[in-house]
């Protein structure tokens, strides 16, 4: 367990230091990366927060050109039955524009999923801040690997039709309408529907203010929500146009 702990970190470190080793004649100079820490407890006033489901995750993506190079870890509790695992999840995004309308967005990556460290990282977090300690069996207890494929498509517009669809242990499928509120901001409602049985209509909204990037979802029917605040200390605070989710 702790061999997967250090992995995981250094994992992590190396993807956000990576534009720091990025020489000034060198084609990454165009490299920028952000780290990223989410928590069912961000509720936006919206929706419940049970500490349970997806509890928390932390999140690394690296911008180069067209390309996100991507790493997100979550951790998932199931109190009514008893377990929990975790989901690490490595892979790349490419960008596709057409026409300067057509916006495709398409992914590939690898996930394990297992006993991860997920249970440790979250009671440490709560021994920090004096809240009951969770504890509960990982089902199962070996780790699985699989392989991730997704893909997003919309109109680079205002308003604009949005589907995606995700494989993987956490598949996903969606369908929307986007809106961009301004500059920074874009909300998006959707239906969904996934591994977990839990659809209906989904509110999401993505403030990209370049230092600082913030994602918040909810559900209407279960009301869980999900918030994750990035950092990307390679850009001033203002907008950028990465509005890549985690």
């Amino acid at each position: 367990m702790k061999k997967i702990r250090i992995v995981v970190i250094s994992f992590l470190i190396i993807l956000c230091m990576s534009p720091v080793f990025a020489g000034s004649e060198s084609p990454f100079t165009a490299v920028t990366a952000e780290l990223g820490l989410g928590n069912d407890n961000i509720t936006g006033g919206l929706s419940r927060n049970d500490d349970d489901f997806r509890t928390f995750g932390i999140y690394a993506n690296v911008f180069w050109k067209d390309y996100t190079f991507f790493s997100r870890f979550d951790s998932f509790t199931f109190k009514d039955y008893g377990y929990r695992y975790d989901i690490l999840t490595v892979g790349a995004k490419k960008n596709f524009v057409f026409d300067n309308l057509y916006v495709v967005n398409a992914s590939l990556g690898l996930q394990l999923k297992g006993p991860l460290g997920g249970e440790f990282m979250q009671n440490t977090i709560h021994k920090l801040f004096n809240i009951a300690l969770l504890y509960l069996e990982y089902e199962p207890s070996q780790l699985h690997f699989s392989a991730e494929a997704g893909v997003e498509a919309y109109m680079d517009k205002r308003f604009s039709p949005y589907i995606a669809a995700r494989t993987g242990f956490d598949w996903r499928a969606e369908a929307g309408v986007r809106l961009r509120m301004d500059e920074f901001s874009v909300a998006t409602l959707t239906y969904s529907y996934d591994v977990f049985s839990r659809h209906g209509l989904n509110l999401s909204i993505d403030a990209d203010n370049g230092f600082m990037r913030t994602t918040y979802t909810t559900n209407f029917l279960d009301r869980y929500g999900y918030g994750c605040t990035y950092i990307n200390p390679f850009k001033p605070l203002k907008g950028n146009g990465n509005t890549v989710g985690g």
